[in-house]
C-alpha cells in the first residue's frame, strides 16, 4: 500500500486503479489521503458469479490517533471481474485500487487489511503517516 496526501503530484500522475473507494467529504480541519493497494490476482480466489469470474474481498482502514487509540474506520466490500485469459496468462498480474480518506493532524498511523472472503486469507499492514496542517 502507499499512502500519499490527495494534493500529491505522484497521486496525480499514477497509473488509473482498477476501482475508487469513496471516502466521505472532507470535515474542517482534514486532509484528504489516497491509500493505493495493489495486490496479485493470484492472492485471491476467483469465483463464478453470474457467469462471470470475479475476485471478492475485503478492505479496511483504522486511523490511530497519538495515543494510539482508533479515531476511525472505514471498511468496504470489492468485487471486481477478471479476464480469465488474462489471469491465465499472468496469474500475478497486479490489481490496483485506491481508497480516499480525511486525516487529521492528530493521526499518526493507518491499520489497513484486506481479506478474501472465500478463502478467508486475511493480510494486514500498519503505516505511518505525516498529516501536515489542512490548508
Amino acid at each position: 500500500a502507499r499512502v500519499l496526501p490527495a494534493s500529491d503530484p505522484a497521486v496525480a500522475s499514477a497509473p488509473k486503479a482498477t476501482g475508487i473507494l469513496p471516502s466521505s467529504p472532507p470535515k474542517r480541519g482534514s486532509v484528504p489521503f489516497s491509500i493505493r493497494y495493489s495486490l496479485p490476482i493470484s492472492a485471491l480466489t476467483q469465483q463464478t458469479v453470474d457467469g462471470k469470474s470475479k475476485v471478492i474481498f475485503g478492505v479496511a482502514s483504522v486511523v490511530l490517533n497519538s495515543d494510539g487509540r482508533a479515531v476511525d474506520k472505514h471498511a468496504s466490500r470489492i468485487a471486481i471481474t477478471v479476464n480469465t485469459d488474462v489471469v491465465r496468462l499472468h496469474p500475478d498480474a497486479p490489481i490496483a485500487f485506491d481508497q480516499l480518506l480525511n486525516l487529521k493532524k492528530n493521526d499518526e498511523y493507518l491499520y489497513l487489511a484486506v481479506w478474501d472472503m472465500a478463502s478467508g486469507r486475511l493480510g494486514t499492514l500498519q503505516v505511518p503517516v505525516k498529516v501536515t496542517k489542512a490548508k
